[in-house]
């Protein structure tokens, strides 16, 4: 069963409270002050894990650990094979990267069509029980 909360003007909506609070990493301006644009909660863990699968081991300047090698498996044949070493290597990055994820489940799915592999992390946070999805599309550049 769902908890519906219907909003009207005698009792006021609680708002959530702020965990885990990380910057954008374009550096915009949010509108109305002079404060770089922040993401909250979940989506900060979202916006972590999205750059940790989308970083290449030794880009990151001090951290030559830091990452997943995700893109090297992209000119790979799209087989079973490529699918679970690509699910292994995104499990191992966010279990040593990300401690704010209790990782769920990693679905890969490779997409022959159009050369490209659909991934699907479900993951919950430390303070919260709910399973969130995260939905990522790896393709080839070149």
């Amino acid at each position: 069963m769902a908890l519906v909360i219907k909003r009207d003007r005698f009792t006021p909506l609680k708002k959530q409270p702020v965990y885990y609070r990380d910057f954008v990493a374009s550096m915009d301006m949010s509108a109305g002050s002079n404060d770089i644009t922040a993401v909250e909660n979940v989506d900060s863990v979202k916006t972590s894990i999205r750059n940790i699968v989308l970083t290449n081991r030794g880009e990151r300047f001090f951290n030559s650990e830091f990452g997943c090698d995700v893109r090297q498996m992209l000119f790979e044949n799209i087989d079973s094979g490529t699918e679970s070493a690509i699910k292994s290597l995104i499990e191992l990055a966010i279990t040593n990267f990300e401690p704010r994820a209790k990782l769920i489940d990693v679905v890969v799915s490779g997409q022959q069509d159009i050369n490209a592999y659909t991934i699907t992390v479900v993951f919950s946070t430390i303070n919260s029980p709910e399973p969130q999805v995260l939905d990522l599309i790896l393709t080839r550049v070149r």
